[in-house]
């Protein structure tokens, strides 16, 4: 009886002993000199556009779900829960945030990401990749400062001015092929 550790070996092959393995899709493990294949898959290293769209969408389902929620509370009382009145001073601050969240915060992101590179003659994927991510989630809070405008019923002017900003963030930083592709000749991604 073999230890359970060999039990997931297929083969013994003479090539992959000699260095030369006509299989790359399958895995190899080294044991005791030798090279084994072993019958499941590597993980294949999801694209970068892949990454940025699950990012995206994590962020922006559960924002549009509380648009659902609250536009079925508004007109068909389903949850049977108020709605709240909000003091100026809250009115404005969720607008300026909204505003800035969207618009400039991602553009002094990008500045200060330049700048840290502008040293560096190429930026690496994974570098690019996290400042991709984090830009994501910064404008994406755009939606939820929307959704807290439509939920507390605004003045006209402050919540259509939230509600732009938020199509703006969604519009402008859905990640894009053409989106990703331009950002990556601008940081100069390897």
């Amino acid at each position: 009886m073999s230890p359970p550790f060999f039990s997931n070996l297929k083969h013994i092959s003479p090539l992959a002993i000699s260095g030369f393995y006509p299989d790359p899709a399958s895995c190899r493990q080294r044991l005791g000199g030798a090279w084994y294949a072993v019958d499941h898959e590597l993980p294949q290293k999801q694209s970068m556009r892949e990454q940025l769209k699950k990012t995206y969408f994590r962020l922006l389902i559960p924002a549009l779900i509380g648009f659902l929620i609250t536009w079925l509370n508004r007109e068909l009382k389903l949850f049977g829960i108020e709605q709240q009145s909000a003091g100026e001073i809250f009115v404005v601050a969720v607008f300026v945030l909204s505003l800035v969240l969207a618009v400039a915060a991602p553009i002094f992101m990008k500045t200060l990401f330049a700048h840290r590179q502008k040293e560096n003659t190429a930026v690496a994927e994974e570098q690019f990749i996290r400042f991709e991510t984090n830009l994501i989630r910064i404008a994406l809070l755009t939606p939820y400062f929307s959704l807290v405008a439509y939920f507390y019923s605004f003045p006209e002017f402050y919540l259509v001015g939230s509600f732009l900003a938020g199509l703006y963030a969604v519009y402008y930083f859905y990640p894009s092929q053409r989106r990703i592709s331009f950002e990556k000749r601008i940081f100069r991604v390897k």
